[in-house]
Order: C-alpha cells, then structure tokens, then sequence
C-alpha cells in the first residue's frame, strides 16, 4: 500500500497519467497518504487504493505508457499473497 502511493505520489510521469485517468473515470478523491501513528490514516489510504485499483491497473498496463517494471514494482506484494 505504502509503495504504490509513494510511486504516484513521487513520479511525475506516474502522477500524470494517474490524473488524466481519474479524470474520465470520475472519481473525486485520488490517493489518499497514510499517517504516520494513525490506524484510521492507513484504513483511509486503503481505501483509495481499492477506490483507485482500476486506474492503478489501467495505468500501469497501458502498453503506450510502457510501465512493466512499475507494474512488477507496484503488485509485487499482491503476488507474494
């Protein structure tokens, strides 16, 4: 959850077509950062992540972005499960 935000959030390239995305999708509120202390921080930020899977998943699939790493950097977590 932290890697996937933390990629949006510090690349501009990611961060770019993640709101030009979010934008057709209508969806008001983006990712959401976690606290540092507060349970309710990371259970606010796991729900933008649910809220935003689909234009993660589209963003990081899209062959004209050329992503691959990103998307094996991203759901490497997801795998391991």
């Amino acid at each position: 959850m932290h890697r996937t935000i933390k990629y949006f959030s510090k690349s501009t390239i990611g961060k770019t077509a993640f709101n030009r995305i979010k934008q057709s999708h209508c969806i008001g509120r983006g990712l959401v950062a976690p606290g540092k202390t507060r349970f309710a921080g990371n259970a606010h930020a796991a729900e933008s992540i649910q809220r935003c899977h689909s234009i993660i998943e589209e963003v990081t699939t899209n062959p004209a972005l050329n992503m691959p790493l990103v998307r094996e950097y991203i759901f490497c977590l997801y795998l391991n499960l």
